[in-house]
């Protein structure tokens, strides 16, 4: 750096001075609100959106306890909205999660608060078969029925 006066007289330079910008290491909002809400098909997430400038995504994590250890869900890449249907969990347990929010350098915050829910048993049973229909011939008899199309259906006894 040169000083500069009025009549263009320029001094001679400073020492040079060096500095290096600290690395990002604050990590992002804890994220807040975080509700779960079971049903038959699965449990879901939702919480508060992370109005970080540097906000890069979230991490979701799920415990058979309310202490942990926790295991983090999201394994391939970060979530990037602010809700998460978790189809894995066990029907009847009682399952706890906690979310966190990740920078763009990496940095993670601390858990949210601990939400839980139960993924509900399914206690209906599928529709009955309908359109049944016999046919005798010399060697037996053939049943035919509708088929059956619920998402969770398994199979027929007869």
């Amino acid at each position: 750096m040169t000083a500069v006066d009025l009549s263009a007289n320029e001094s001679a330079g400073s020492s040079v001075a060096s500095a290096t910008r600290g690395a990002d290491t604050t990590p992002p909002a804890v994220p807040s609100g975080l509700t779960a809400t079971g049903s038959v098909s699965g449990i879901t997430l939702t919480w508060n959106t992370n109005l970080d400038a540097d906000f890069a995504g979230y991490n979701i994590y799920r415990s058979g306890s309310a202490s942990g250890p926790f295991t983090k869900l999201n394994t391939s890449a970060l979530l990037t909205s602010a809700t998460f249907f978790d189809n894995s969990a066990v029907s009847d347990v009682v399952s706890y999660y906690t979310v966190t929010a990740v920078d763009s350098a990496g940095n993670e915050s601390t858990g949210s608060t601990v939400a839980s829910a139960t993924r509900a048993a399914d206690t209906s049973a599928p529709s009955q078969p309908s359109g049944i229909g016999l046919t005798t011939s010399g060697s037996g008899i053939t049943i035919d029925w509708s088929d059956n199309s619920e998402s969770d259906f398994a199979g027929y006894n007869i």
